[in-house]
């Protein structure tokens, strides 16, 4: 297994902000997501494993709303396997100071 970086870093904004699409005919195993809190004041966020057709909401959550605390990190280890057309999708309650990376393994 070769794990992979799945999508270049992104900002979350204040609504779900789409992080990651599985591609078709694909499944996806994500290892490690790591948010960074890119500011000078805590803030929080959420993840989204959303299925292919839905949209990002409380059916779907796998972290529910977390602080981090100014310039820290959040590390979150899983072994979600997601079908083709499923989303991983953030958001913050600050615009422009949450950024994600993700990595993972294509199955």
């Amino acid at each position: 297994m070769i794990i992979d970086k799945l999508f270049n870093p992104v900002q979350l904004g204040t609504v779900a902000t789409l992080l990651y699409t599985t591609p078709s005919q694909k499944r996806v195993m994500i290892s490690k997501v790591t948010v960074v809190n890119t500011t000078a004041a805590a803030v929080t966020f959420a993840l989204y494993l959303v299925p292919k057709g839905d949209t990002a909401g409380v059916t779907n959550i796998i972290v529910p709303t977390r602080t981090i605390e100014a310039y820290g990190t959040y590390d979150c280890l899983s072994r979600h396997v997601i079908e083709s057309g499923d989303k991983l999708y953030g958001l913050a309650s600050v615009a422009a100071a949450v950024t994600v990376h993700g990595s993972g393994v294509r199955l």
